[in-house]
């Protein structure tokens, strides 16, 4: 089974996404960029939904704190 990471910041969005999806894989759920940095770092994920545009740390900034920490997710 895949694991999956869904970072978005709208919560009802959030739960839908991991409805449709969760029939392929399982699916961690984080509600801003910062928390969903730390899962990314400290978990193991085939694939990361990230939502570009939340408060505080947008997904830009996710995704480049990622590639710069050499992390081994796809970009």
């Amino acid at each position: 089974m895949i694991k999956l990471l869904v970072i978005e910041d709208d919560k009802t969005l959030s739960e839908n996404m991991k409805e449709i999806i969760s029939e392929i894989g399982e699916v961690t759920q984080a509600y801003d960029g910062s928390e969903g940095l730390y899962e990314a770092e400290t978990g193991i994920y085939d694939l990361i939904i990230l939502d570009l545009m939340m408060p505080e740390m947008n997904g830009y900034e996710v995704l480049s704190a990622l590639r710069k920490k050499d992390s081994k997710h796809p970009s």
